[in-house]
């Protein structure tokens, strides 16, 4: 339970980070670099909040992503 905390609370403040104007880089200094680290900073939260998640949790979000894009997928094909 406190690894799953931990984990959701980086997750927040990465989204935190990734939407404010504040930088490791900054953008208007190094424009491609600018954006690089708030790319690095969303993914290595993302990759601890899934190692850090409950296998029941996940397995329960894939299937319904999974669900929802098949019927996405009919709907656009037929």
């Amino acid at each position: 339970v406190v690894f799953l905390s931990l984990a959701v609370a980086v997750s927040y403040a990465a989204f935190l980070y990734v939407l404010s104007p504040y930088d490791l880089i900054p953008i208007f200094a190094i424009p491609f670099l600018g954006w690089i680290d708030d790319v690095l900073i969303f993914y290595i939260c993302k990759k601890l909040l899934v190692t850090f998640s409950p296998p029941e949790v996940l397995e329960k979000h894939v299937k319904a992503i999974d669900a929802e894009m098949w019927q996405r997928f009919r709907e656009m094909w037929g």
